[in-house]
């Protein structure tokens, strides 16, 4: 996986979670911010850990082709490999066993009974139902295992900001850290060109739908009216 520039804010992270070694990594924050390319760098890393032990590996998705699309098709880039996904819906990497989950189906999450993951990435968290999330944190048990969760922000009160972004720097009764949080903005991603974000920004309303499109914020956007409506400014 060499030959890959990383951003300043990637890099950020890549050393923060080698330094905490947190047993849950979630990234959010605006949309085309980096912040899935390094989940995939830091998933793969974890999966080769464990190279050849013949363990589970989970990774869950809005749908099975937005995790092809976000995680698999870079994951065969970087290793210069093809999947082939076997009847059950996984496929062998490092020795291990890597099984893909949609959320297209409400009852997706029940083929989950019975694993033990070493490894949980989930991608778009916020377009998962919770059942599905919680289910796959239950099978994440495995000795080492972590969970890396990624997702773009939604309304303040959606379970994911209540549960695990508010939650973060939580310890363990043996002092390793619980939930690390890293926040990322579009500016963020210096790999995308100049011009492309300042359309990207002149074309974006101002108010709640620029906090979470550009910012990367946790905002109320359902019902508001007003296209440059602030819940910062406007809500008391």
């Amino acid at each position: 996986m060499t030959g890959y520039k990383l951003t300043r804010k990637q890099l950020k992270t890549l050393k923060d979670y080698r330094k905490n070694q947190p047993r849950i990594l979630i990234l959010d924050g605006a949309k085309r911010s980096g912040k899935t390319f390094i989940n995939n760098i830091l998933m793969l890393s974890h999966i080769a850990n464990f190279a050849h032990k013949d363990l589970n590996f989970i990774i869950i998705g809005a749908t099975s082709g937005s995790v092809w699309r976000n995680v698999l098709n870079d994951w065969e880039t970087m290793l210069k490999t093809e999947f082939k996904l076997t009847k059950d819906g996984s496929f062998r990497l490092f020795g291990n066993n890597i099984y893909v989950f949609g959320g297209e189906k409400a009852d997706s999450w029940k083929k989950m009974r019975g694993m033990t993951s070493a490894g949980t990435y989930i991608n778009e968290a916020t377009a998962i139902h919770q059942t599905f999330i919680q289910e796959a944190f239950s099978r994440t048990s495995y000795e080492g295992a972590r969970i890396f969760i990624d997702t773009n922000p939604d309304n303040p009160a959606h379970f994911i900001k209540k549960d695990y972004v508010d939650k973060a720097g939580d310890r363990l009764s043996n002092g390793q850290l619980n939930i690390m949080r890293e926040h990322y903005k579009l500016d963020d991603n210096t790999t995308l060109t100049p011009i492309y974000v300042e359309s990207i920004k002149k074309s974006t309303p101002s108010g709640a739908t620029y906090d979470r499109d550009i910012m990367g914020l946790w905002t109320a956007q359902e019902g508001v009216v007003y296209r440059d409506f602030s819940e910062k400014e406007n809500v008391v």
